[in-house]
């Protein structure tokens, strides 16, 4: 009800949306963030199967208080699994460690700080190794950067096993 084209004012269901405010660029660089958001969450199937249970959700890190930053998984039937991390300052956060359950790489694929979105254009390398250092009862941990006042969306890739392996 305007809020994916920043409206000031709340929704009044008597008058139409202020649609006029599309015409300023960063009004327009949020509608486009939203429709982005929107295509990532439904071609992301993690985002959304379990939504009704704790099943295709976990904790990655939620006690940094210092830094009021959180990052947690969704994860989908498929075994696809999407980190999310925020970033609730206007600082930005180098080195925000996040646990994970398997070695392997975690890779950007969608960051509110871009510039197209009218943000500072802070991202991440393209692939981001994941450490057998442990974090937060998970076994793995991976190192990202945290725009200000951002969340930052990635695909993590877990490394294959091979039979030798097994």
């Amino acid at each position: 009800m305007g809020s994916e084209f920043g409206q000031f004012i709340e929704w009044d269901y008597e008058k139409e949306l202020d649609w006029l405010l599309l015409q300023y660029p960063m009004h327009e660089k949020l509608r486009r963030f939203y429709a982005e958001l929107n295509g990532c969450y439904t071609s992301n199937p993690a985002m959304f199967e379990f939504d009704k249970s704790w099943d295709g959700f976990k904790w990655l890190n939620v006690n940094d208080r210092d830094r009021s930053s959180i990052a947690f998984m969704r994860s989908g039937r498929t075994g696809r699994q999407i980190v999310c991390a925020c970033n609730f300052t206007p600082n930005r956060h180098c080195g925000f460690v996040v646990g994970l359950d398997a070695p392997g790489t975690l890779r950007e694929i969608l960051n509110s700080d871009d510039v197209r979105f009218g943000g500072s254009g802070m991202h991440n390398e393209a692939d981001i190794p994941i450490s057998e250092k442990a974090f937060c009862e998970h076994p793995y941990s991976a190192k990202i950067d945290l725009p200000p006042l951002s969340t930052v969306y990635f695909e993590y890739i877990p490394e294959r096993v091979s039979e030798d392996d097994e």
